[in-house]
């Protein structure tokens, strides 16, 4: 009897150790291996941009947003700029690291804030492991706000299992598919360029429809509204911009949905001017690499044109109403 419980005891302990070494040695493993095959990760990506912005003199200008400006906006055409977005940011990551430029003394001379019709409706907690190591606890606090859908997945994070979250649930599935031949890279200028698999069909990539929420969050309306009153009281200009959508991400919406994202625009953005490319005739399907995001060619383009546009609306209002679909 006590020989089988021994053994059983001896089974039980090699069993956690050798559980303990799994968890040890995932992380290191599995960043290493998706850092060969994805590029920089995201703890790496958010660590690189805050690092440029610090050891960097201010910028002239300076983007902020979510991945559709992550990825599809190159201030490299712009001179001295740099893009500080990142996927999954939100206004309450806008106003946060526009409140650390302004400690840091590295407030720009003019901002281009991303505008999508579903930037109000969620709280993205999961890189909040990155952003707390810079970001005072307010932010952290801000998720328990979140709808109740939203508010397992935040209160996870919250309680500390971030990690779990990411290496298990986000990141592990990822070592199991199949190879890419997409390029990915981290560029000086903080633009996270993708380069499409060209074997891909255009079609195939565009049409990819995720659900879209066009609700506004009181918590991000309001951060919506401090982003731009800061800006205003540094007096540093702003530019709010929807870049291109193509169709099929359109048709997510409304039109009643649109009409009152619009008319929430024009309330709330007291001197900034609003410029959209929302069904902008320099893009169609074939500029897309998926559901919503522009290819590094197409991103060139609207970069260039934002740029000319922002030259071009210096002198004028710049109008804010409904684009033509």
């Amino acid at each position: 009897m006590n020989s089988s419980i021994s053994s059983f005891r001896r089974k039980l302990l090699l069993h956690l150790g050798l559980l303990a070494l799994f968890l040890l040695a995932f992380p290191p493993l599995t960043s290493y291996w998706l850092r060969q095959k994805y590029g920089p990760g995201t703890g790496e990506q958010i660590d690189q941009a805050f690092q440029r912005v610090q050891s960097s003199p201010a910028f002239d200008s300076l983007a902020l947003g979510n991945s559709r400006i992550y990825r599809g906006l190159n201030p490299e055409l712009w001179g001295n700029s740099y893009n500080f977005a990142h996927d999954g940011d939100s206004w309450n990551q806008v106003y946060y690291k526009l409140l650390f430029l302004q400690q840091a003394g590295k407030l720009p001379r003019q901002l281009v804030l991303g505008l999508d019709y579903f930037s109000f409706s969620q709280l993205d907690s999961s890189r909040i492991e990155f952003y707390q190591k810079v970001f005072p606890p307010a932010f952290s606090q801000d998720f328990w706000q979140a709808p109740p859908p939203q508010r397992w997945g935040e209160s996870l994070n919250l309680a500390g299992n971030a990690w779990m979250d990411r290496h298990f649930f986000q990141v592990f599935p990822l070592l199991f598919q199949p190879g890419e031949t997409v390029q990915r890279t981290l560029s000086a200028s903080g633009q996270y360029r993708i380069q499409a698999d060209p074997k891909r069909p255009y079609l195939r990539s565009a049409y990819n429809p995720v659900r879209r929420d066009s609700r506004r969050l009181p918590v991000l309306v309001d951060y919506f509204r401090r982003t731009l009153a800061l800006a205003r009281q540094q007096h540093i200009p702003v530019t709010l911009v929807m870049p291109p959508c193509n169709l099929f991400e359109r048709q997510a919406y409304t039109e009643p949905m649109r009409a009152d994202f619009w008319e929430f625009v024009r309330a709330e953005k007291g001197d900034a001017r609003v410029i959209s490319f929302e069904a902008d005739e320099h893009f169609n399907l074939r500029d897309y690499q998926d559901f919503t995001h522009l290819k590094v060619e197409a991103a060139d383009r609207f970069s260039a044109l934002l740029w000319a546009r922002m030259a071009e609306s210096d002198s004028r209002p710049a109008d804010v109403s409904p684009p033509a679909r």
